[in-house]
């Protein structure tokens, strides 16, 4: 029997849907699949003999992969011609996620055979703070139906090896990356994540959601950041008494936050409706 490997990085659980929908069209054609969510720092196995095709999903941030996909996919091994397949979710613009992954895989020895990009609801707290949600409720099941498709074409071995590279963002949005890279965020941002003592009622949520578990509790169960941020804020949005506080709310990022949302909710293929992010809950309004 034919094996499918998909790694991907899913918090809100649409990366997994998508994942989950591509499997199933491989399933459909007899394969086994394996699907596995790059959380917890996950290390990239010596080899990938067992598979016949590797897939990896991941959202957009920024414009571009997470940081924990880019490193997973900067730490695997040579792939000795091993087609792959690339999934990508966005909320508003994809801009290039898809072609770090794409190409690093390529250089790794990787044999492109497929690529899929669909929309998912944007969580970003940032955007969610300004009152919208974008995408809601993608992947729908049209996007889902579609991923099953595209799972069941390369499982009958419907290749393509001529993809087109996904176009760059903006010029401001590009502007807007080089202040977003893992070393700003390990060696600086992450220095002003601020906790208000009278505030936090030591619940530990912060710690639970965060991706790469990079909180841990100090002597008095108050949150303490590491090294290892990939910028989501998942703490920050999650927190029940909105006891903790980003980079994102300083005065240079509201600019480029209210920009982006500007120009989104203006968009007319981009479906928004109007949130309020309150207290860990999202309220749609």
């Amino acid at each position: 029997m034919k094996k499918c490997l998909i790694v991907y990085f899913s918090q809100g659980g649409t990366t997994k849907k998508t994942g989950e929908a591509i499997a199933a069209g491989f399933q459909a054609e007899g394969w086994a699949t394996d699907l596995v969510n790059l959380n917890a720092n996950l290390n990239p196995p010596s080899s990938f003999d067992e598979y016949d095709i590797i897939g990896f999903g991941a959202p957009t941030y920024f414009y571009k992969p997470p940081f924990n996909v880019t490193e997973y996919i900067e730490k695997l091994p040579d792939l000795n011609g091993k087609p792959f397949f690339v999934y990508i979710l966005f909320g508003t613009y994809k801009g290039d996620a898809g072609n770090f992954i794409r190409k690093t895989l390529t250089e790794k020895n990787g044999r492109e055979t497929g690529y899929l990009t669909t929309r998912g609801a944007d969580m970003f707290l940032g955007y969610l703070r300004e009152g919208s949600l974008f995408s809601p409720d993608r992947p729908n099941e049209e996007d889902l139906s579609i991923a099953e498709k595209f799972g069941k074409g390369l499982a009958n071995g419907n290749y393509n090896s001529s993809i087109p590279k996904d176009q760059a963002p903006a010029f401001l949005n590009k502007l807007e990356r080089l202040f977003l890279t893992p070393y700003l965020f390990n060696h600086i941002y992450t220095k002003f994540f601020k906790v208000n003592s009278d505030l936090c009622i030591s619940c530990g949520i912060c710690k639970k959601v965060c991706p790469t578990c990079n909180i841990e509790m100090d002597e008095d169960k108050k949150p303490v950041w590491g090294k290892d941020c990939i910028g989501c804020i998942n703490c920050e949005m999650k927190c029940p008494t909105e006891a903790i506080t980003s980079p994102f709310a300083w005065p240079l990022s509201k600019i480029f936050l209210k920009m982006n949302v500007y120009k989104a909710s203006h968009d007319p293929e981009i479906v928004t409706v109007p949130v309020k992010q309150k207290n860990g809950k999202l309220i749609r309004l």
